[in-house]
């Protein structure tokens, strides 16, 4: 898959990023491949399996404990007998290819975590590139069968070179892994599926140096995550990918100068205990001489090297008002404050840029990469706090080396520059499954260009869209007075269009409905049309015996918008009416569209206590008055409302 960027092109950092997920039997995601951009927006209905993936991806890095209730239909439904989640890294560095080894030769990485319920326990398998049936020689169990296979490998492999005598077999692993390294060899490396990658994470796992995944949920526990002391907090995740580096540059820098004390301590150390075990060794033997004869005890010292340690921690409090208290004494709103104001700390001035590394090849080494995973990041924000915070995550998102993935319920979480970035889900069965929009799709479904879908994604998205985003259907109409009359009228009849996830979205006309149609069809987003037929349009604005030249031209035009959006309905039964849809036949209500024959008006003209009470308050029909349609639709009686409009509230 092509590394996609928050506006879907391709990224032009070079730092380590994760560019794909899937996740196999894991909560509702039986089956979920999905591409991760710089900015990856979850949407869609509760229970949908957001928060899942944010879950599995923290489960791939951290590899806490799992049990039977993580499967897909645990019930038994399904016999799943593992969860699997595996993660493609792309843009890898000298510094990403050194800690990957032999995961990292190609141009993207692939490793998985599998936990088995049969009690086997979690294994971590990847993708290697290794050396034309080297995966033999690393496979054999005993070191004297894997001399005798390197050693015929090396007879049929130019630059394997020759291991005489009883080497050991970290001789020949460095030999293998020092021919697969040079550059000369890359393109004899063949794949190898499932090589075990256990080293690669874990308390020394190298990879975990080069890329941190922070997970903040969206549960009550928040004080916990704010405190840098609470082993795996968000803030103490955050402060070791961006501040405890600093702790470490400090650390090696002291050993670089004092290598050679540090060197005679150990020596001091390890001579000290082996004088003084083999004292006590010769003063047991001496006793066990009388009881076993030639029987002798031996003491084997185990010194460890010792290494200055120490990792950096952070404590948190706040001082408000004057008075300062810990981070678990404020209120949720606060407690969010500082964790936003954390993320714009990391934007207006990352640690990485300081003091940055570079790697042997020269080129600028500012790891560790960071994944940031928000469960519902709305949660205890006043809306205006909400709208900076979703600025805030985008503007993190287009920082080298930073990746944004949430899952959320707020418009204020997706603009149009991360439209092709979201990924709206949706339940069926327990299970999950995902949409994604590209312009390319909108444009082949809506046969229109890339420059046009993009001018409304632009423009609507803000205003108009982002509300369908979150729905489980949307109701396109044509103005504000169609809006409101049918979510009133729909209220007043018991069925609240809110109450089903239906959203009514205002498209301005005829000729703005095609594309977000296709938009929210890619999406799969149930779609319902409501449109105008204007079969009197022209009548009524030409009158004049005079105009009758401007009427048939007018007449012509609105024939032509009508029988371009009958042209691309999609096929449906009718409720009432006739379809196919002829200009000027009466209105249609099918089961994904109404036509009415003229417009709404002259349905609600034929309601006298509509008319009367629209009327009431000093409006016309077709004057265009939101409120006041929507006053009269609460008052006028709902028994005599037109049978038209009926038929179209049920199909809705």
């Amino acid at each position: 898959s092509v590394a996609c960027g928050r506006h879907g092109t391709q990224r032009s950092s070079t730092l380590l990023r994760i560019s794909h997920l899937t996740v196999r039997n894991y909560r509702s995601l039986e089956q979920l491949d999905m591409e991760v951009t710089d900015y990856t927006a979850l949407v869609g209905a509760n229970g949908a399996g957001k928060s899942s993936v944010l879950y599995a991806l923290d489960w791939f890095f951290k590899g806490q404990d799992l049990d039977e209730s993580d499967i897909t239909d645990h019930d038994g439904s399904v016999a799943a007998d593992s969860i699997e989640v595996a993660v493609t890294f792309s843009d890898l560095t000298t510094a990403d290819r050194q800690a990957l080894g032999q995961f990292g030769r190609g141009d993207l990485a692939r490793v998985r975590r599998i936990w088995r319920r049969d009690g086997k326990g979690t294994k971590i398998v990847g993708r290697a590139l290794q050396g034309p049936g080297f995966v033999g020689v690393r496979n054999v169990s005993s070191v004297p069968a894997m001399r005798t296979a390197y050693r015929a490998l090396a007879q049929t492999t130019k630059g394997l070179p020759r291991l005489a005598g009883n080497v050991p077999k970290s001789d020949i692993t460095a030999a293998l892994d020092e021919w697969e390294s040079q550059s000369t060899n890359l393109g004899a490396l063949v794949e190898v599926e499932d090589v075990d990658a256990s080293d690669l994470f874990g308390t020394n796992g190298t990879f975990q140096n080069r890329i941190r995944l922070v997970l903040i949920p969206a549960a009550t526990d928040m004080p916990n995550q704010l405190s840098g002391a609470t082993k795996g907090s968000a803030l103490s995740e955050l402060v070791g990918a961006v501040i405890a580096d600093a702790g470490v540059r400090a650390r090696d820098e002291w050993l670089s100068a004092h290598r050679a004390d540090l060197q005679e301590l150990n020596e001091r150390v390890r001579a000290g205990v082996q004088a003084s075990v083999t004292a006590q060794a010769d003063r047991i033997n001496s006793t066990l001489a009388g009881m076993v004869p030639d029987a002798r005890v031996n003491f084997v010292p185990m010194v460890p090297e010792w290494e200055p340690r120490g990792d950096v921690a952070v404590e948190t409090s706040v001082t408000l008002d004057g008075a300062t208290t810990e981070i678990t004494r404020q209120g949720h709103g606060v407690q969010r404050a500082v964790m936003i104001a954390l993320f714009q700390s990391l934007i207006e001035n990352p640690a990485q840029s300081e003091g940055a590394a570079h790697s042997a090849s020269g080129e600028p080494d500012t790891g560790p990469a960071l994944v940031i995973c928000i469960e519902e990041p709305e949660i205890y924000q006043h809306p205006v706090r909400a709208r900076s915070f979703g600025r805030i995550l985008a503007n993190l998102s287009e920082r080298p080396g930073a990746q944004v993935v949430i899952a959320t319920h707020s418009p204020y979480f997706v603009s149009p520059g991360q439209f092709e970035s979201i990924r709206r889900f949706r339940i069926d069965g327990g299970r999950s499954s995902i949409s994604i929009a590209s312009v390319a799709e909108i444009c082949r479904r809506s046969g229109a260009d890339h420059a046009a879908v993009r001018k409304v994604v632009e423009k609507q998205i803000p205003t108009t869209f982002s509300e369908g985003f979150f729905a489980d259907a949307v109701v396109l109409v044509e103005g504000d007075t169609d809006r409101v009359v049918i979510e009133t009228l729909a209220a007043r009849i018991g069925t609240p269009l809110d109450e089903h996830g239906i959203a009514v979205l205002v498209m301005g006309g005829k000729p703005a409905f095609r594309i977000p149609y296709a938009l929210f069809g890619s999406l799969g987003v149930t779609t319902f049309v409501v449109v105008d037929g204007d079969a009197e349009g022209a009548s009524r604005k030409y009158s004049g015996a005079q105009q009758s030249a401007q009427r048939a031209q007018a007449e012509a035009s609105n024939r032509q918008a009508t029988d371009n959006v009958t042209a691309w309905l999609p096929g449906s039964a009718a409720r009432l009416g006739e379809l196919p849809y002829e200009f000027g036949s009466s209105s249609v209500v099918a089961n994904d569209f109404v036509i009415w024959r003229d417009d709404l008006e002259s349905e609600l003209a034929a309601w006298p206590t509509f008319v009367a009470a629209l009327e009431s308050t000093g409006c016309r029909l077709r004057q265009k008055n939101a409120l006041a349609y929507r006053a009269a639709a609460l008052d006028a009686d709902i028994a005599g409302m037109p049978y038209t409009l009926t038929v179209a509230l049920r199909a809705i």
